[in-house]
């Protein structure tokens, strides 16, 4: 039994530990987001409102979303397969999660409360 217990408790240490490289990669996205000067962020907001527009024309399909995402899901995948895989997957994971979090913090900055919207609808 002690095995088990043992096992048990690295598995909820390695789940706390993705948790919390995922938290602290989205805070460090945010940060960085809020360090754009006033001219980069109105070049963020142009692009946005263009994609947004487009976005409103062409809506996208299932199969875009899925493989907009498969390739982050195959990545960690693959990170099983090597020896020194856990870096890669955590490479990824920390890349995923700064990407959310300079997206979210432009989102907000350029539409405050429908900002704050489209991030709850996105995630």
């Amino acid at each position: 039994m002690p095995r088990n217990t043992n096992k048990e408790q690295k598995r909820q240490m390695m789940a706390v530990m993705i948790c919390l490289l995922f938290l602290f990669s989205t805070i460090a996205g945010a940060l960085l987001a809020n360090g754009l000067s006033l001219e980069q962020r109105e070049t963020l907001q142009g692009s946005i409102n263009i994609l947004f527009q487009t976005e409103q024309q062409n809506t996208p399909t299932v199969w875009s979303v899925f493989l907009k995402y498969l390739k982050y899901d195959v990545l960690i995948w693959l990170g099983g397969c090597f020896y020194y895989g856990a870096v890669l997957s955590a490479g990824i994971l920390a890349f995923r999660g700064i990407s959310l979090g300079y997206t979210a913090a432009v989102l907000f900055m350029t539409y405050q409360a429908k900002g704050i919207f489209a991030i709850i609808c996105a995630i």
